[in-house]
């Protein structure tokens, strides 16, 4: 009688700073498409800039023909997925606005409240930055989006923990783990195949790749139409 391997279980880890907008949009994607809703999904908060210093990379913005078109990117791909932005001007006027006290608060939160509670105050925190263009840069803004999110004295306690040591400590864990997997910006993916490999995967436009990879199908946007200007429109 032989015993049969069991078939592994394809999943997705995501590194993720609210700072990157690609990274917001691949979030969105993976936690709202129905495609998805069956891999598990593993959301490990970083600090980019910590990410790039590690491995010598520069911001987009340092090369001004790259930044622009990577803005213009941006949201030609969050109207082709669908992904939610502020109506008037989809990019912050503060980009790129400094995440690290943001950050910070959300691994102390962690291990605060269940997964689930947690993963809609990350989702929440993204909505503030790219929705609706809130300086989450700001202590004192940040502190507001968190009261309204979790009441006034968790979030004075989330506030707190992200001013010490401890939370330091973790968010240089998770970008120093995230470095060792090879990243050298956001979104990084480490994807577990339907076969049980293992491989990395960067940016929001491989995102088939890994709907491949795992095993699922996902229609990647709604047709579109090219106007005779080059701008994309639904």
């Amino acid at each position: 009688m032989s015993l049969s391997t069991p078939a592994p279980t394809p999943a997705i880890k995501i590194y993720v700073d609210l700072v990157s907008p690609f990274a917001y949009a691949a979030h969105h994607i993976l936690t709202t498409s129905p495609a998805f809703a069956s891999t598990p999904l593993t959301i490990v908060p970083l600090f980019l800039s910590g990410v790039m210093a590690a491995t010598a990379n520069r911001p987009p913005l340092a090369v001004p023909a790259k930044g622009r078109y990577i803005l213009h990117d941006f949201v030609r791909a969050c109207r082709r997925h669908r992904v939610p932005t502020h109506a008037a001007r989809p990019v912050p006027g503060d980009f790129p606005f400094n995440t690290l006290l943001a950050m910070r608060c959300l691994v102390a939160l962690q291990p605060m409240v269940p997964d689930e509670e947690w993963r809609r105050v990350l989702a929440a925190l993204f909505d503030a930055a790219w929705v609706r263009h809130e300086t989450i840069a700001d202590p004192e803004v940040l502190a507001g989006v968190l009261r309204g999110l979790l009441g006034g004295s968790v979030a004075e306690e989330v506030m707190r923990r992200g001013a010490g040591e401890e939370a330091k400590r973790r968010l240089r864990e998770n970008t120093e783990e995230a470095v060792k997997a090879g990243a050298f910006g956001v979104p990084w993916m480490v994807v577990t195949a339907v076969d049980g490999s293992r491989d990395v995967v960067w940016g929001l436009d491989r995102l088939p790749l890994v709907a491949e990879m795992v095993g699922v199908e996902w229609a990647d946007s709604p047709v579109v139409h090219v106007e005779r200007s080059g701008e994309t429109k639904l």
